[in-house]
């Protein structure tokens, strides 16, 4: 009730009078990327598994500017949705060798001109297992190199992708399980378990943190947060800027801290989240994307314009 009664007072702020108020200083970059040696992957990432089609044809840099592209592709595409032969396919780079744990993540854009544009800043956070919620399935022996049969696992809870642990150490994820026959698999090979109290655990998704999406033509603060036991089970946290300005440049910022995310446009605070949605010690990488959603079967292509982004170390 905290955070909601917060932010209600932080949007109303920043809606009715951010241009009179004090912007916060974030201190001195330890990482800036000026896009003439980009530090960002360009890949295509599993184009066949998602409901959008991700090329690295649609990045592209110029005048020192990161610009994502939309295109349009006049062709069959099969998912678990079914088969479309309208789509479009989306521009995305990440920043998955520069993470860091604590510290502010800025970046400066231009919003695309575009009403059906889903353009989004986020960050993603190492995996992480909740070691409070271990089940224990006692003791097993290895058979083959990462096979470890458990005549104490009677009803207990396992899915695919927990943590197995041995003892205080983990050793890997469940990538497979046959409870009649007791067996669990890891997804690597094993050490010897002999005499150690092995136990499995979820593995917490940390957040995934938007701190600029557009979403029915709203500004947004988006976290998703769940379990891997579930298909990405999601709770969405979201907080409503107003419509964006598409003719000027924003300044999209999100805090990582030990007890939560503190959220600014133009270095406003306009969002806190606390409580258990954040992760001590997880470094967080940066993503960034330029999309349209399935349903849309028309209109130009679109480009998300960003000028810089920087990362601000913060101690604990």
């Amino acid at each position: 009730m905290a955070n909601f009664l917060t932010n209600k007072w932080l949007g109303l702020k920043y809606m009715i009078w951010k241009d009179h108020q004090k912007k916060v200083d974030f201190g001195v970059p330890a990482f800036t990327e000026d896009f003439d040696h980009p530090s960002y992957l360009i890949s295509d990432r599993n184009p066949y598994s998602t409901d959008m089609i991700t090329l690295k044809e649609n990045v592209e840099v110029k005048d020192g500017k990161l610009l994502l592209h939309t295109k349009y592709e006049n062709r069959d595409f099969s998912n678990w949705w079914g088969t479309a032969n309208k789509i479009w396919s989306i521009g995305y780079v990440e920043y998955i060798n520069n993470a860091f744990p604590f510290g502010i993540w800025s970046v400066k854009c231009k919003l695309p001109d575009d009403k059906d544009a889903w353009p989004a800043v986020w960050l993603l956070r190492e995996r992480h297992p909740v070691a409070e919620t271990k089940i224990e399935l006692g003791e097993g022996t290895r058979i083959g190199e990462n096979q470890i049969v458990l005549p104490g696992w009677k009803d207990q809870r396992v899915d695919l992708n927990w943590y197995i642990w041995f003892d205080d150490t983990t050793v890997g994820f469940v990538s497979s399980m046959d409870k009649v026959q007791q067996i669990l698999t890891c997804d690597k090979n094993l050490p010897d378990p002999a005499g150690r109290r092995i136990s499995v655990s979820p593995d917490h998704i940390i957040p995934e943190v938007d701190f600029m999406e557009i979403i029915n033509k709203k500004l947004q603060h988006t976290i998703h947060f769940g379990y891997s036991n579930v298909v990405y089970r999601t709770t969405g946290w979201n907080v409503r800027r107003g419509k964006p300005d598409l003719n000027k440049e924003y300044e999209f910022s999100v805090e990582l801290t030990s007890t939560g995310y503190k959220f600014y446009i133009d270095r406003v605070l306009t969002g806190v989240l606390t409580r258990e949605k954040a992760i001590a010690n997880a470094p967080a990488y940066l993503i960034l994307n330029n999309a349209k959603h399935n349903h849309i079967t028309s209109g130009p292509n679109s480009v998300f314009e960003i000028s810089e982004v920087k990362f601000y170390p913060k101690p604990l």
